[in-house]
């Protein structure tokens, strides 16, 4: 198998869903990188400083506009796409940049066939490395909602000093929020994590450190809008 750093990796960004912060961080993208942009009529704006860092930007851009046949059609062709990647590249990764939490199902499909996909709410979330709480939680498959709301479970409890203490708090307020039956499974997931030289880092949280760029707020977005071209790559 290639190592990583030949390793291509795809990004297919659901732009109707997550516009224009889900391109957060491809100015960090490299050769080896590949950006997908699937859009519809309904969202095809980007602002000069967007379509600047796509210009500028060191991987491969393709634009895919999808013909608006129905409510999930970009879905579907997203989703059929990633397929056809997987079955013509045998050393790839791909990392689906959207907040549609129905592409879980399209990840836990892949997974019982031992290939993983990524979701993320934007570049900079996917690039982010691996941390001890994401290998911990992994085999518990949890969905993006369930995994920030454990982490937060996690970093909430950081100014217990008491270890014993923290464990109890933690073990509480899982069941609390999970219900007895899957308090078992992941407070064990977590429980090795929590010691006294491991406080929990709030800048970890995905849900909390993408804060959007004030250059990129939606003021600005309606200040400098250009339309994506027609043309598909």
């Amino acid at each position: 198998m290639e190592s990583s750093e030949n390793i291509t990796r795809y990004y297919l960004i659901d732009y109707e869903n997550v516009h224009q912060t889900g391109l957060n961080g491809i100015e960090n993208l490299t050769e080896n990188d590949i950006v997908v942009i699937f859009y519809t009529e309904n969202a095809e704006t980007l602002t000069f400083s967007l379509y600047e860092k796509l210009v500028q930007c060191k991987a491969e851009i393709q634009l895919c506009k999808v013909q608006c046949g129905g409510k999930n059609a970009l879905d579907f062709q997203l989703a059929t796409f990633l397929g056809y990647i997987l079955g013509n590249n045998s050393d790839t990764e791909c990392h689906i940049i959207s907040n549609d939490k129905g592409y879980e199902y399209v990840i836990s499909f892949w997974k019982e066939k031992d290939i993983e996909i990524k979701l993320s709410s934007n570049i900079t979330e996917a690039l982010r490395p691996e941390t001890d709480f994401d290998k911990a939680i992994k085999p518990l498959n949890l969905s993006k909602e369930d995994k920030n709301k454990l982490y937060g479970i996690y970093c909430g409890s950081a100014h217990i000093t008491d270890i014993s203490q923290r464990k109890q708090s933690v073990n509480q307020t899982i069941i609390k929020h999970f219900g007895s039956d899957k308090a078992i499974r992941y407070y064990r997931a977590i429980k090795s994590l929590i010691k006294e030289d491991s406080p929990a880092q709030v800048s970890e949280n995905p849900e909390l450190s993408d804060k959007i760029p004030e250059n990129e707020t939606a003021s600005a977005q309606e200040q400098d809008i250009i339309h994506i071209p027609q043309s598909e790559s």
